[in-house]
């Protein structure tokens, strides 16, 4: 709850929404499927910052499709478990190459593969989150597309009222023990 008071927050979805308006042309022209699935969320995070990194994300997801693939796909999901949320950007595109997987976990020294994911990342830790790049195949080991997932906290909604449920006492016990304890009282 400390760190939500001192911290910028922002509406995940909203910010979602103006960085696809940035590049809707881009994706239309290029005849690739968008499938957005999100929640109502608000996030710790500086907008700006956020907002810069989701549209490097994007345009390196556009720019890296093969341009004759008729299957070109893009999917963005937001899920929220607990305090948790997570933000996933699939594509179809080409895979990560090895060096750029290896650098994205500071594995690798030498010249920046796809600086634009990089500044995404450093946007995205510079917040505090986490990030994290992979390549998808299928059950055949097919490589299919390559995912992003960034880990970001909600604002702690506790803060702002108190739960009325709680929890004050766990037992070990089977269903008819517990059934029994409950009628005696």
């Amino acid at each position: 709850a400390e760190e939500s008071k001192n911290q910028s927050t922002l509406a995940l979805e909203k910010s979602i929404t103006n960085v696809i308006d940035l590049v809707s042309a881009k994706i239309f022209t290029q005849g690739i499927k968008l499938d957005i699935n999100t929640e109502e969320v608000e996030v710790l995070g500086e907008q700006e910052n956020l907002e810069q990194a989701f549209y490097n994300l994007l345009t390196n997801a556009i720019d890296n499709y093969d341009f004759d693939d008729p299957r070109k796909y893009l999917s963005i999901g937001v899920r929220q478990l607990g305090r948790t949320v997570l933000v996933d950007f699939f594509d179809s595109g080409r895979e990560f190459s090895k060096e750029f997987l290896r650098q994205s976990k500071g594995l690798a020294t030498g010249m920046v593969e796809h600086t634009d994911l990089a500044i995404a990342q450093s946007l995205i830790e510079d917040e505090r989150a986490k990030i994290s790049f992979e390549n998808v195949c299928n059950d055949d080991g097919d490589q299919v597309g390559r995912k992003v997932q960034i880990v970001l906290s909600s604002v702690d909604q506790v803060s702002k009222k108190p739960s009325k449920k709680r929890l004050t006492r766990l037992e070990k016990a089977s269903k008819k023990e517990l059934l029994e304890k409950m009628k005696s009282v």
